[in-house]
C-alpha cells in the first residue's frame, strides 16, 4: 500500500509540473477564445460549448440553438528581460545596461460575448466576438534612451456565422471575418535616424504610435467546416424520443 502510494504521488509531482508549464497562449494567438474554450486550453474544436465556437469551428453553432454568452477573461503575463555584461560601445550599436527590467501592465482583461438563433429547422445564425491582446511591453526603464519604451498590437474579430445541420450529427458552418487593428510602439526615437519613411520617423521622434491602422474586411478564404461532436445525455434523450 506504501508502495502505491508512493507511486501515487510521485505521478502526481510530475503531472503537476508538466501543467505548471502549459502555455496560455499560442505564440500571439490565445490557445481557446470564451472561458469555456479557455478553459480546456483550445482542444475544444469538435465540441459546441458556447458561442465562441466560430473561432475555430463555425460548424459546431447549430448544435447550440438559440443562445446568449457573455465572458471575461483576465491575462497575466510576465514580461521581463534580463542583460549581462557591459555595452561594447561600437558606433552606431544601442547598448543595453547590465540588469533585469520588468514590463509593467500586467494585468489585462479580455471580454468576449456571442449570440446564435435558430433561423430553421436545420440552420442557425450567430455572431461572435472574440480578440487578442495583452501581449503589449510597457517597460519605464529608458531601454533605448528614451522613457517609457514597448510596443501594443490589440486585435478585435466579429463573425457573422451560418451553420446547417446535414445530418443528425454532421453539420458544415461558415464563418465572415471583420477585424479591428490597433498598433503602437513608444519610445523608439533612437530609430529614428534610420527610418526612410518620413511619417513614421517622426511618429517615433514625437512618442506618439508609428501607425495605427484598422481594416474591416471579409475573410481572404471561406472558412467553411464540418463538426461531429460526441452528443451529451441530453442530445440522446431527444434522439430516442424523435426515433419514437
Amino acid at each position: 500500500m506504501k508502495r502505491v502510494r508512493a507511486s501515487s504521488l510521485l505521478v502526481f509531482g510530475i503531472v503537476s509540473i508538466t501543467a505548471a508549464r502549459a502555455s496560455a497562449t499560442d505564440g500571439y494567438f490565445a490557445n481557446g477564445y470564451g472561458t469555456n474554450y479557455k478553459a480546456m486550453a483550445g482542444a475544444g474544436v469538435a465540441l459546441y460549448l458556447g458561442t465562441q465556437a466560430p473561432a475555430t469551428n463555425p460548424a459546431a453553432m447549430v448544435f447550440l440553438g438559440t443562445r446568449y454568452d457573455l465572458g471575461m477573461e483576465v491575462f497575466n503575463p510576465n514580461r521581463q528581460f534580463s542583460v549581462t555584461g557591459s555595452p561594447s560601445g561600437y558606433p552606431g550599436t544601442f547598448g543595453l545596461a547590465p540588469g533585469t527590467v520588468q514590463s509593467g501592465s500586467r494585468y489585462f482583461p479580455m471580454p468576449s460575448f456571442g449570440a446564435n438563433w435558430k433561423v430553421s429547422k436545420n440552420g442557425t445564425f450567430g455572431i461572435s466576438a472574440y480578440g487578442n491582446g495583452g501581449m503589449n511591453t510597457d517597460y519605464a526603464a529608458a531601454v533605448f534612451g528614451v522613457a517609457p519604451a514597448g510596443v501594443d498590437l490589440a486585435q478585435m474579430f466579429l463573425a457573422p456565422t451560418y451553420a446547417y445541420r446535414i445530418a443528425p450529427r454532421h453539420a458544415v458552418g461558415v464563418s465572415a471575418i471583420l477585424a479591428y487593428q490597433r498598433f503602437e510602439a513608444k519610445g523608439l526615437q533612437a530609430f529614428g535616424s534610420f527610418s526612410s519613411a518620413t511619417l513614421d520617423r517622426g511618429s517615433i521622434i514625437k512618442g506618439s504610435p508609428a501607425r495605427i491602422c484598422s481594416s474591416i474586411r471579409p475573410a481572404e478564404s471561406v472558412a467553411t467546416s464540418s463538426s461531429s461532436p460526441r452528443p451529451t445525455t441530453t442530445t440522446r434523450q431527444r434522439q430516442r424520443k424523435a426515433r419514437r
